[in-house]
């Protein structure tokens, strides 16, 4: 894989000969591992996920700090910086856990605005943070100590380290090893049976056996005439800043009858939500061939779901929304599309962009693309009964994409929540399309066989 410039390869070379002795070098980086690490897209800031909690009451900060380094020792990948070898390879080397250091601020006085106040600025300034993948460590955690019994805790890893998943195995094992040091006891923590480097060393065998050169030629067809983006009312805004949201709601007794709806199909509801998103989007449009991205897990080998570390790979789903005549008709489409998409979930995107043509015309078109995620809810920390542990919910700043859906399970039914950019698109454009997608739902929960001539109208 190319670097940047050899001045460059070679102070990055000087950084990593500081690294202690003792440290392990890795035989292989995984496919993801090398997206992250290429010239254009190391240190891009919007590659940090961050988290962020309010703890209430009496924090035991030494346990709470020895189970940071704990995690950090569990999870190598969390400790991992990178270096660029003789024959100018880039390798993982794993640090010791004392390598991912606790930054501390004391931040006294401050009444419960000010407070919160400076949780936001830690926040964003983290998530903002340009990080040198060889020379820094790519997990952070920042205590912010208000006083003896208000402490906010903010965690961050590199997507070159972990991904979605990997937050609540991350959020799992820190609380149970700060629950376990509180207690005086052995962590109860599901055992590691694979290493990172095992699942890297298969991903590129799987690869060079055929997978690869199969995954062409599907996407190849599959995509062959796509639209390349969104065809919808834009803002009239020449630029802005930020992103905005609008949320919606399902109510409890739709979602039940969507839910029995797709077990009559042989669906899940994943499969329904995303039909039901991309016929709003055609109807809207007026369009009958709409392509949208959703995130796979990829967690398909054995072990793989207790690790952190980098697996989710985007994916395209194409829906020829013109092709058919009742909902069930795309639904089953819809179904078939993904299944067929999901045998080919480990052959990463970046890679078959430079293969498959149509895919990079849609990746690089002027036009907005759209994002689906059925998402598990909000990250939570369980460390009761010693702390009260709140999730500070801030919105992100930075989105690639125009557009993005998520819906997850709430109390009465499904939240859902359509984040977009308003420099690209209308907020009223954005409201239209919330209000249809609730209308479909809401419809087809009942008439899952309904004629789409009829589920598009007022």
């Amino acid at each position: 894989m190319g670097m940047r410039e050899a001045s460059d390869a070679q102070s990055m070379e000087t950084a990593t000969e500081q690294i202690a002795p003792g440290s392990d070098v890795l035989p292989e980086l995984s496919p993801f591992q090398e997206y992250y690490l290429s010239p254009d897209r190391r240190g891009a800031a919007a590659d940090n996920l961050v988290m962020a909690f309010r703890l209430g009451g009496r924090v035991d900060v030494d346990a709470l700090d020895d189970a940071v380094h704990q995690l950090v020792a569990r999870h190598s990948l969390l400790r991992t910086r990178f270096q660029v070898s003789a024959i100018r390879q880039v390798r993982a080397l794993t640090c010791s856990s004392a390598a991912a250091s606790i930054d501390v601020v004391d931040e006294p006085g401050l009444s419960a605005g000010e407070r919160a106040a400076r949780v936001e600025h830690w926040f964003y300034a983290i998530e903002e943070r340009l990080l040198d993948l060889f020379v820094d460590v790519p997990f952070g955690c920042t205590r912010l100590t208000f006083s003896c019994d208000d402490h906010a805790l903010i965690l961050s890893v590199h997507h070159v380290s972990a991904d979605g998943w990997s937050l609540r195995v991350l959020l799992r094992d820190l609380a149970e090893l700060y629950k376990a040091g509180v207690e005086r006891r052995v962590p109860a923590l599901p055992e590691l049976t694979v290493d990172f480097s095992e699942y890297a060393a298969w991903h590129k065998a799987h690869l060079r056996d055929g997978q690869f050169a199969a995954a062409v030629a599907y996407w190849r067809k599959q995509l062959a005439g796509a639209p390349t983006g969104l065809a919808l009312a834009t803002s009239d805004m020449s630029s802005s800043d930020g992103l905005e949201n609008i949320h919606f709601a399902i109510d409890d007794a739709t979602t039940l009858r969507l839910r029995s709806a797709c077990r009559t199909h042989r669906v899940t509801p994943f499969m329904a939500l995303v039909a039901a998103f991309q016929f709003s989007l055609a109807h809207l449009s007026r369009k009958d061939d709409v392509a949208i991205y959703t995130l796979l897990a990829n967690r398909i080998y054995p072990g793989s779901e207790n690790l952190v570390g980098p697996f989710m790979n985007p994916t395209v789903i194409r829906s020829r929304v013109g092709l058919a005549v009742t909902f069930g008709d795309l639904l089953r489409e819809t179904r078939d599309v993904l299944v067929a998409g999901l045998h080919y979930q480990d052959v990463p995107y970046w890679q078959l962009r430079l293969k498959v043509p149509e895919l990079d015309r849609i990746h690089n078109a002027p036009l907005p693309q759209a994002v689906f995620n059925l998402s598990q809810g909000p990250l939570s920390m369980d460390l009761a009964p010693h702390v009260a542990c709140t999730n500070i919910r801030l919105p992100g700043r930075r989105m690639r994409t125009g557009l993005r859906l998520d819906v997850a399970e709430a109390a009465g039914g499904l939240a859902g929540h359509l984040q977009f950019k308003p420099g690209i698109f209308a907020q009223a454009t954005v409201a239209a399309i919330a209000r249809q997608l609730r209308r479909t739902l809401e419809v087809v929960a009942r008439d899952p066989e309904i004629a789409l001539s009829r589920l598009g109208a007022p």
